[in-house]
C-alpha cells in the first residue's frame, strides 16, 4: 500500500488501531526510510497482555483450538461462538464471523514481550509517534497505554475521557485534526517529532 500512496520522497505516515499498532511498529522498524511517523490509536500495550486477553493461557489455547476446529465441519458453529465472545468483550454486534476468525488468528501471533525491544528500537530510530487512547477503554487498561506512550518516541499524546476502545469512531474529528496538524509539523521539521 505504501508504494501506491507514497509521495515523491517515498515517506508515509502509518496509522493503526489496536493490534494493528504492532504491525505498524514492525513496518516502521523494517522500513525506517519509508515512515515519516506513526499514529497509534488504542494500541495493544507492551510487556503484558491487557485485560481483554486475560487469562492469556485461555486466549492462547482458544487460538490453538481455532486453528484445529476451523478446518472441520464445526467451523461455522465455532466461529459463531467466538463472535459471541468478542461481542461480550465489547466489539460491535455487526462484527462478522470471518473478521473474528481473522482476529483470533492474529491474537496467536502477538508477542507482547517483544514490545519492549520494539519500542526501544523505535525510540533510537526517532520515529515520531502520535498516540491516542481513552480512559474508559474496556479492553485495555489506561495505565498500560500510559506505559506504552512513555516507551515510544516523542509526539502528541491524545487522552480522551470517553470513547472506549474505538476512539477512532467516537473522536474521529478530533483525531483527524490532531493527526493532520502533527503530520504538517513533522513535514516542516523535515523528519518529525
Amino acid at each position: 500500500v505504501a508504494d501506491q500512496v507514497a509521495p515523491p520522497d517515498g515517506r508515509v505516515f502509518v496509522m493503526s488501531h489496536s493490534l494493528g499498532g504492532q504491525i505498524a511498529m514492525n513496518y516502521a522498524l523494517l522500513h525506517p526510510s519509508r515512515v515519516a511517523g506513526l499514529a497509534l490509536l488504542s494500541p495493544a500495550p507492551l510487556f503484558v497482555p491487557h485485560r481483554m486477553l486475560r487469562p492469556y493461557w485461555l486466549v492462547h489455547a482458544m487460538t490453538h483450538w481455532h486453528k484445529l476446529i476451523d478446518k472441520t465441519p464445526l467451523r461455522v458453529v465455532w466461529r459463531q461462538i467466538l463472535r459471541l465472545l468478542w461481542i461480550a468483550w465489547g466489539f460491535t454486534p455487526r462484527i462478522s464471523p470471518d473478521t473474528v476468525a481473522h482476529g483470533q488468528r492474529r491474537l496467536h501471533e502477538v508477542d507482547f514481550w517483544a514490545q519492549r525491544e520494539r519500542c526501544a528500537r523505535l525510540k533510537q530510530q526517532g520515529t515520531p509517534t502520535l498516540m491516542a487512547w481513552s480512559l474508559n477503554d474496556p479492553m485495555i487498561e489506561s495505565e498500560l497505554h500510559h506505559q506504552l506512550s512513555q516507551s515510544l518516541p516523542g509526539g502528541p499524546r491524545l487522552v480522551f475521557k470517553d470513547g472506549g476502545h474505538f476512539i477512532n469512531k467516537h473522536h474521529a474529528g478530533e483525531i483527524a485534526a490532531a493527526v493532520l496538524e502533527w503530520a504538517a509539523l513533522c513535514e516542516m521539521r523535515g523528519q518529525g517529532g
